[in-house]
Order: C-alpha cells, then structure tokens, then sequence
C-alpha cells in the first residue's frame, strides 16, 4: 500500500519538474509565449510648435522626447500576463496634457501589433488602417507621476 506522504512527494517532485522546464536562462517560457510585442508611434501633429513627449509605465520610464512637427517617436512594449498600461505627459509653449498611450483594456483589440497616434492640440487621434478615434485630454491626475 502506498502511503500519503508517497504520494504527496511525487507530486511535488512532477510539479517540481514542470516549473523547471518552463524556465529557460532564468525566463519564464511561458510569459513570452504569452506576450505580444507592440510598436508605438506617436506623431507631432501641431503644426509649427515642437512636441515634448516623456512616457511611461509603473516600472520604466522612456525619457523626455522632443519632436518637431511631423516627426514620429516610437517604442515598443510587450504585453503579458498584466494588464499593461504606458502613459504620457504632452508639452508645447505652455500646455501640459495627460494621457494614458497604451491601456490594453482600450487599445488591445485595435492595437494587436502597433498603435500609431497623431497628437493634435485638442487631443490625440489613433489612426487604425480604416479609421481614426480621437480622445479628449485625461484629467491631471496623472501630474505627480510624470515630471
């Protein structure tokens, strides 16, 4: 007969082994299987005025950009297991504007491997390959987070 401890032993030695077969080179294969990569672009919009852009997430932060009218920043992020969400701080002469770039809740069923934005003075536009959604500013409540 065999006992309980047996029993409980040889279960944690199977989980044991499948855990460590899911890491390779101290990664998880199964969050990069999982995770997507998209590429952000955002774009100046405002015409004659240059566009200070400064992003990011709870733990990168992708610096202060400068774009001039028509240039483009872009980056790329990579969706997994959390819900992922980059946002931003806007400038020109002296306006400050918010907004939240990526939020996968939003932007994943349009955004599957690249989200392109046009950053217009009343908001930004996300231009889709058939259409184009604009949003209002986000409030300030972001202010204390990005400097």
């Amino acid at each position: 007969m065999i006992s309980v401890s047996k029993i409980v032993l040889s279960i944690s030695m199977l989980l044991t082994i499948f855990v460590s077969l899911q890491f390779q080179n101290g990664e998880s294969n199964v969050l990069l299987n999982d995770s997507t990569k998209i590429l952000v672009y955002i774009t100046n919009n405002i015409t004659d005025l240059q566009l200070g852009v400064h992003c990011r997430n709870r733990q990168e932060d992708l610096g202060l950009q400068t774009l001039n009218f028509g240039e483009t920043y872009s980056f790329s992020i990579f969706t997994g297991f959390e819900e992922t969400l980059y946002f931003c701080k806007f400038s020109w002469t002296n306006e400050f504007h918010y907004f939240d770039i990526y939020d996968q809740a939003r932007d994943y069923p349009s955004c599957k491997t690249e989200c392109r934005w046009k950053i217009n003075k009343a908001g930004p536009c996300k231009i889709n390959a058939t259409s184009k959604e604009c949003y209002p500013w986000a409030g300030k409540e972001n202010k204390n987070i990005l400097h």
